[in-house]
């Protein structure tokens, strides 16, 4: 079902849809997100690219998960997981509006974590590094650019993360497997904000 997470009215009839098909709403992953086309200086970055990067990226979560908890709340349960950033753990690697908009969603997970574990809802997030998705996977020369990029810029050698691997973060955030975990900010970057390889790149060279 087509969903604008902007706009309230569609959020609001996709669980509603949801709820008439199969029941209940046990888990709702608000995965939605854009970013900007440009990687500038806040000097230059214009009102409407900033309003519409937080509509979607933050605005949308948050209408994401009041939708959900408004079916979850009467059945004291549920799962809510929301996609952040590894932006918001280390800096530099995305602009300050699109940095913005993934704090906000580390925030309202720790908040909701706090508000909906009264009802026996968790709510996590999952942070991410650099991943391809959408139609540039089916783009080999793209596909071959982003590889050497995040090969080079990457702390876990060898590896490449890919869209499947983030889906493994959300399917544990999401199974009995995780049945405990609320509040959590899981950073799937493979080790890059955690570590300063410069010192030991020096010695090694």
């Amino acid at each position: 079902m087509h969903c604008d997470v902007s706009n309230e009215e569609q959020v609001s009839d996709l669980v509603d849809s949801t709820v008439a098909k199969f029941g209940h709403l046990d888990i709702m992953y608000s995965n939605a997100g854009i970013i900007s086309n440009d990687f500038g200086s806040i000097l230059h970055v214009q009102k409407e690219q900033i309003e519409r990067i937080l509509s979607v990226n933050l605005i949308g979560g948050f209408l994401v998960a009041k939708h959900a908890a408004r079916v979850m709340v009467p059945n004291k349960k549920g799962c809510i997981i929301f996609t952040a950033s590894a932006c918001t753990k280390i800096a530099g690697i995305a602009d300050s509006s699109y940095a913005a908009s993934k704090y906000g969603i580390v925030g309202l997970t720790k908040n909701l974590a706090t508000e909906l574990g009264l009802h026996g809802i968790r709510v996590n997030c999952i942070s991410p590094f650099g991943v391809l998705t959408g139609s540039a996977i089916h783009d080999e020369t793209k596909k071959a650019m982003f590889d050497r990029i995040m090969g080079e810029v990457g702390n876990l050698k060898g590896k490449i993360l890919k869209a499947e691997d983030v889906a493994k973060a959300a399917l544990y955030l999401g199974s009995d497997e995780g049945s405990y975990v609320s509040g959590m900010n899981l950073v799937v970057d493979g080790g890059y904000s955690v570590v300063n390889p410069s010192l030991f790149k020096a010695i090694m060279m």
